[in-house]
């Protein structure tokens, strides 16, 4: 594990501590879509952010042109894409979301995100594959 893995980790953890103290600011209803589009986008920014932090610490590495796509990302943009959906289909349901249920699903998040930091999904041939350290975002 890479100092920036353990740092990513420890962020995770401090996050979900963060997430329990504010959770009472937090709505105590909203819609499941509302829920799924807020996760999604912690899910792209946290991916958004470890893609920066990897670019930076490459430094001028030549990065193979291997079409790929991080499923992070793509997890992320689907759970936008079906939060919409369900938002516009029905915005007035709602559900009552305890505070420590807040936290809860902010900590799962990001621990899903870090868990699927290094998985990728290639196009040929069309698999998941596992890279260690790579970076999605090139210049």
């Amino acid at each position: 594990m890479i100092p920036l893995q353990k740092l990513e980790l420890v962020l995770v953890v401090c996050a979900g501590v963060v997430a329990l103290f504010l959770s009472p600011l937090l709505p105590l209803n909203l819609s499941v879509g509302r829920l799924i589009i807020e996760l999604s986008a912690l899910l792209l920014f946290q991916n958004l952010l470890r893609e920066l932090a990897l670019l930076v610490g490459r430094g001028k590495e030549v990065l193979p042109e291997v079409p790929r796509a991080g499923l992070g990302g793509l997890t992320g943009g689907l759970g936008l894409v079906v939060g919409w959906i369900l938002f516009a289909t029905n915005p007035e349901a709602t559900f009552y979301m305890a505070p420590w249920k807040w936290a809860l699903a902010i900590t799962g998040s990001l621990f899903m995100g870090y868990l699927l930091r290094d998985l990728m999904l290639t196009k040929t041939p069309f698999f998941i594959s596992y890279e260690k350290g790579h970076a999605q975002v090139t210049f």
